[in-house]
C-alpha cells in the first residue's frame, strides 16, 4: 500500500448498500483556510487591472480624455447619446416605423388619451383654472380682463385669418417627406416624415415609455428590444459618431437609468449592450445624480420634467435618496394635448394638427386650411408630424409669466406634405399660461387610462432570479403623499376609555344639535361606521399607523402629511386643521359605533398611483419631508435643480418659486427663501443629465465602477450589484 493512505478497515460484507466512495476526512492543516476571506482573493481584484481604464500610449495620446466612452441616455422621446469627450450629444427621436406585411390584423393598441373629455367635466376644469389664474393675478397686482371678452374677440379674429404662403425657396427649413414604402424600417428623424403610415402601411411605436419599456404597443418583447437596438444603432452611424460596428469592442458605455428603475428593464439594456452589441464594458448612473453633476452641485432636488413622466429626488453628496424619489404621470405631452383643446375653443384648428380625438366632425374654417380627409386616430399614428407641429407651437407661444396674460398676436409655422409652408397669425388670451399650469392643477389629467397595468412575469424571461425589493416601486415620500387617503381608526381600548369616561347626558347637555348630528354622520343606513372627514393632527398621526399594504416608517424628525388641494388659492395654500371640540365629537361618536358593530375592512389603495396625482409643488415638498427634518426641508428647497425640455417654458422657476414658498412657510420653522437653480449658462436643461454622466466617463475614479462582458456572463446582476451604490 503506498505510504501516506491510511489504513481503511476492509469490508468483508459481501453486499453494500451503494458504490459511492466515502470520501476521507479533509486534512486538519486546512481547516484554518483563508481562502476568499479578503478582498485581495475576489474577482474584482484579479481582474482589476484589465478593468481599468486604458492608459494612454505614445499611439493614443492625440485622443482627449473620455474619447473611447459612450454616455446613453434614453427617453420617452429622444435618446441621447455621444462620446464622453464631446460638448453636446446627438439627440434621435426614439420612434421607429416598421412596415406590416398584414396591417390591418396587425394594429397596435391606440395611444392612451391624457386629457378628460368635455362629458366628464372638461368646461368646469377649464373654468376652474381660469379662476385660479385671476386670484394668482389678483394677488400680484394685475388687471385681469373678463375671459368671455377675449374668447369671442379671439375666435373671431383668428376664423377671419388667412395664412401667408412662403416658398420652398425662401424656407431655410423645409422638411423632406417619406411618402413611399420602400423600406422595411425608418428610424428616428425619417419615422416623423411620414405622410401617411395608414397608406404605406407602416406601424410606428416608440420603445420607451416614462421609466420602463412601452411593453403595451409591441406584441412580443423580442419586438421591442429590436427596436430599441435599432435606434442605438441609428445614433452610432450618425456623422458625429461614425462608430462602425467593428469598433463596439473599442467603447466603454455609461448607461443613464431613471431613478425609479426596474430591475427588469435594467437586465435587458445591460444584456444588449454588452451581449448584443459587445461593448467592452458598462457603467450605470441614475438621472439625478447625472443632473447634479451636469449642473456642479454637491446636493440638490432634481426635478425631471420629461415628455410623460416627472421625476423628482434628492441628492446628498452624491447618492440617490431612495426614500426620497417619487414620480408623477404628468409631462410634456399633457401640456401639448391641453394646450390643443384650449386653442381649438378660441377657432384654432389644432385638432386637424396632431391631438388625437379632438375633431368629432370636419373643421369649418378658412378654405383649404388643414384639410383632412379621414380624422386621425391618435398621435402615434397616421401623421406624426401633426404632433410635432403642436410641439413646435408650444415652445413658441407657452408661459407662466403671469404678466404675458393678454389678447397678444402669435406667429407661427405649418409645414404639411406636398405644399408649401404656411404661417399664420392667431390671437390668444390665457390660454399659453393655462396649458402648463396642469403642473400645478392636476385635475384635468385622465389618470385612469394612464395607468399602467402590471407587467407578467413571462414577459421578462431571464437565466437569473430577480431579487425585488419594496424599495423599487414604494418610498417614503410616495407614502407620505398616500396618508390622507387613508382613514385613521382608534384602537378598541381607547375607544372603550373614552365611552366610560364621557357619558351620553354630559354630551347631550353640553352641544344637543352637535351630537345628533354626528351620530347620525358617523353612520351610514346600513350601521357601518363612516370615515372621519376631519384632517387630523400631527400627534394622531404619529401615534397611529394606518394599515396598507406596506409597513409605514416614521420617526420624530418626520413632519405629519399634509392635505393640500388639487388648485389652491395663493394666499392659502394649505388645508387648515378642524377646530379641537368638532375633531372630539365626531372621534367620540365613531368610537361609540364602533364598540357595537363590527369596524369595516380597512381599503388598501396603489401607493405609487395614487401618489402620481400630485400637484408638481405638493411632491417636491413632500419628498423634501422624506429625506429628513426641517433642516432638510430648509436645504434641498433652497437648491431646486429643474431638467428637461419643460424647463425651458418661461416663469417656471418664478412660478414654482411662489408655490413652494406658499406651502413651506407655514409648515417649516425659519424657513427661507425657496431658491430654484438654473443650470449653466451654456447647457440646455434637456442635455444636463447627459452633461453629468459624460463628466462622469471623464474622472479616474470611474475605474471601479465599470462591468466587463465576462464578469456579466458569470455573475449577472449581481456583476452590476457590486459595482452601483444603489442597486
Amino acid at each position: 500500500m503506498p505510504r501516506g493512505i491510511p489504513n481503511a478497515k476492509r469490508d468483508e460484507t459481501g453486499l453494500k448498500y451503494t458504490t459511492f466512495h466515502v470520501p476521507l476526512l479533509p486534512n486538519p492543516k486546512q481547516s484554518g483556510s483563508n481562502y476568499l476571506k479578503s478582498e485581495s482573493q475576489t474577482i474584482w481584484n484579479r481582474d482589476r487591472p484589465s478593468s481599468s481604464a486604458p492608459v494612454e500610449t505614445a499611439d493614443s495620446l492625440n485622443l482627449k480624455r473620455g474619447s473611447r466612452v459612450l454616455v446613453i441616455h434614453p427617453g420617452s422621446k429622444f435618446l441621447r447619446i455621444g462620446r464622453a469627450s464631446d460638448f453636446k450629444p446627438i439627440s434621435v427621436p426614439a420612434i421607429v416605423a416598421r412596415r406590416l406585411h398584414n396591417f390591418f390584423t396587425e394594429r397596435w393598441p391606440a395611444s392612451p388619451r391624457r386629457i378628460i373629455r368635455e362629458e366628464d367635466g372638461l368646461n368646469e376644469v377649464i373654468s376652474g383654472v381660469s379662476t385660479s389664474l385671476t386670484e394668482r393675478m389678483r394677488f400680484f397686482k394685475l388687471r385681469p380682463i373678463p375671459r368671455g371678452q377675449t374668447t369671442a374677440s379671439c375666435s373671431g379674429y383668428n376664423m377671419r385669418a388667412r395664412p401667408e404662403i412662403i416658398p420652398e425657396h425662401n424656407d431655410p427649413f423645409r422638411v423632406v417627406w417619406v411618402d413611399n414604402g420602400e423600406k422595411e424600417v425608418l428610424v428616428g428623424e425619417k419615422a416623423t416624415r411620414i405622410t401617411d403610415s395608414r397608406k404605406l402601411k407602416y406601424a410606428i411605436r416608440r420603445p420607451w415609455m416614462g421609466h420602463d419599456f412601452n411593453t403595451d404597443a409591441y406584441p412580443s418583447r423580442q419586438a421591442l428590444l429590436s427596436d430599441v437596438e435599432a435606434i442605438i444603432q441609428h445614433g452610432l452611424e450618425q456623422p458625429a459618431l461614425n462608430i462602425p460596428p467593428k469598433d463596439y469592442s473599442m467603447y466603454s458605455v455609461i448607461l443613464v437609468i431613471p431613478d425609479l428603475y426596474s430591475r427588469e428593464y435594467v437586465n435587458a439594456m445591460v444584456n444588449l449592450l454588452l451581449v448584443n452589441f459587445g461593448f467592452m464594458r458598462i457603467c450605470l448612473q441614475q438621472e439625478s445624480l447625472s443632473a447634479t453633476y451636469g449642473a456642479g452641485l454637491t446636493s440638490s432636488l432634481v426635478v425631471d420634467i420629461g415628455a410623460t413622466t416627472t421625476s423628482i429626488a434628492c441628492v446628498d453628496e452624491g447618492l440617490v435618496i431612495p426614500d426620497s424619489r417619487i414620480s408623477l404621470s404628468v409631462g410634456s405631452d399633457d401640456i401639448t394635448e391641453f394646450l390643443g383643446i384650449l386653442l381649438q375653443k378660441v377657432g384654432f384648428p389644432t385638432g386637424r394638427l396632431g391631438v388625437s380625438g379632438l375633431m368629432k366632425e370636419p373643421w369649418v374654417g378658412v378654405e383649404g386650411m388643414l384639410e383632412i380627409d379621414t380624422p386621425v386616430p391618435n398621435e402615434g399614428d397616421e401623421a406624426p408630424w401633426r404632433w410635432e407641429s403642436l410641439e413646435e407651437i408650444k415652445f413658441g407661444m407657452c408661459s407662466l409669466n403671469e404678466a404675458d396674460v393678454a389678447t397678444n398676436l402669435h406667429t407661427f409655422f405649418v409645414r404639411r406634405p406636398g405644399k408649401p409652408a404656411e404661417k399664420y397669425q392667431m390671437k390668444a388670451y390665457d390660454e399659453i399660461i393655462m396649458a402648463p399650469m396642469c403642473l400645478f392643477t392636476m385635475s384635468m389629467i385622465d389618470f385612469a387610462s394612464k395607468r399602467t397595468k402590471p407587467s407578467s412575469r413571462s414577459e421578462y424571461i431571464c437565466d437569473e432570479v430577480l431579487e425585488r425589493h419594496s424599495m423599487d416601486q414604494v418610498t417614503q415620500a410616495m407614502v407620505i403623499s398616500t396618508n390622507h387617503l387613508v382613514p385613521v381608526t382608534q384602537p378598541a381600548e381607547v375607544a372603550a376609555s373614552d365611552a366610560e369616561t364621557k357619558k351620553p347626558e354630559e354630551t347631550t347637555a353640553e352641544n344637543p344639535s352637535a351630537s345628533t348630528s354626528d351620530e347620525a354622520n358617523s353612520t351610514d343606513a346600513s350601521g357601518t361606521p363612516a370615515p372621519d372627514p376631519t384632517p387630523q393632527d400631527d400627534g394622531a398621526q404619529k401615534d397611529e399607523s394606518p394599515a396598507m399594504d406596506i409597513d409605514v416608517v416614521t420617526t420624530e424628525d418626520t413632519p405629519a402629511p399634509i392635505s393640500i388641494d388639487d388648485n389652491p388659492p395663493p394666499a392659502q395654500p394649505v388645508a387648515q386643521p378642524a377646530p379641537p371640540n368638532a375633531t372630539a365629537q365626531t372621534s367620540s361618536a365613531t368610537t361609540q359605533t364602533s364598540t357595537t358593530e363590527p369596524q369595516p375592512p380597512t381599503p388598501k389603495i396603489e401607493i405609487p398611483f395614487e401618489a402620481s396625482k400630485l400637484p408638481l409643488d405638493v411632491a417636491i415638498f413632500n419628498s423634501a419631508r422624506a429625506a429628513g427634518g426641517d433642516d432638510k426641508i430648509r436645504k434641498y428647497l433652497q437648491s431646486v435643480l429643474v431638467v428637461g425640455g419643460t424647463a425651458l417654458t418661461p416663469g417656471l422657476h418664478p412660478a414654482l418659486e411662489s408655490r413652494l414658498q406658499a406651502i413651506a412657510t407655514p409648515l417649516v420653522a425659519n424657513m427661507e427663501k425657496v431658491q430654484i437653480i438654473p443650470p449653466p449658462r451654456e447647457i440646455d436643461p434637456r442635455v444636463v443629465v447627459w452633461k453629468g454622466a459624460s463628466v462622469l466617463g471623464k474622472m479616474e475614479g470611474v475605474s471601479e465602477l465599470w462591468v466587463r462582458r465576462a464578469e456579466w456572463d458569470l455573475l449577472g446582476m449581481r456583476a452590476i450589484k457590486e459595482r452601483c451604490f444603489f442597486l
